[in-house]
């Protein structure tokens, strides 16, 4: 059995179409972060076997490192830091720092502020002003492998309520500061409806792909 570690992993996001009650339309062009997450990917050398990555096992103390560049509001590039600070048997304590001191609007970025302490379930998966996470990541990952999730969230008076439809694309190489690695290619479809009491409703399809 031979085994692979990594911790850097790129987010694209393709196109993301937003639709009022006035039949206006917006969209937003391809847009690209550099993430960073932390899989153990454990492969046989054997091609008839299949190729599987399982859930990571998180300690305090683990950090890594990833680029946020943000084209939709032209901000930009900055770099931020995850540190691991409690794992529980359900649940992740992570502090996000911003180590270049870049200031990024917390609303129109990322929902954490500079060192705050962030909540993720055990496959650092964000819980994105929600009571669930957003399933990115559906451990254990192989090729072909799909699942579905019904997610809602809230933030700034908004509640979206989206279909997230995943799937795990192909088996690839990818480069990072951190060097080359294999990964799996995870795709999902977000299709979202965000209401607030007085606004027109938001609509659309938000398309993540991770490595």
């Amino acid at each position: 059995m031979q085994s692979s570690r990594f911790k850097q992993s790129w987010l694209k996001i393709d196109e993301l179409k937003l639709k009022t009650r006035t039949g206006s339309e917006m969209f937003v062009k391809t847009a690209y972060f550099l993430l960073a997450c932390i899989i153990c990917l454990n492969a046989t050398s054997a091609l008839s076997e299949p190729i599987v990555a399982e859930r990571p096992t998180l300690t305090p103390g683990d950090v890594w490192r990833y680029d946020f560049r943000n084209k939709r509001y032209a901000k930009p590039g900055c770099k931020y830091e995850v540190v691991v600070e409690q794992v529980t048997d359900t649940n992740v304590l992570a502090r996000v720092n911003y180590p270049d001191g870049c200031e990024v609007s917390v609303t129109t970025v990322l929902p954490v502020a500079p060192g705050s302490l962030q909540k993720f379930d055990l496959g650092m998966n964000h819980y994105f002003f929600s009571e669930e996470p957003y399933r990115a990541f559906d451990f254990p990952l192989f090729l072909g492998k799909s699942w579905t999730q019904k997610w809602v969230f809230k933030a700034n008076g908004w509640t979206y309520n989206d279909e997230v439809v995943g799937k795990v694309e192909a088996f690839e190489k990818v480069t990072t500061p951190a060097g080359t690695f294999d990964t799996f290619r995870i795709h999902l479809t977000r299709t979202y409806l965000g209401t607030n009491t007085g606004r027109p409703t938001q609509s659309g399809i938000l398309k993540d792909t991770f490595w």
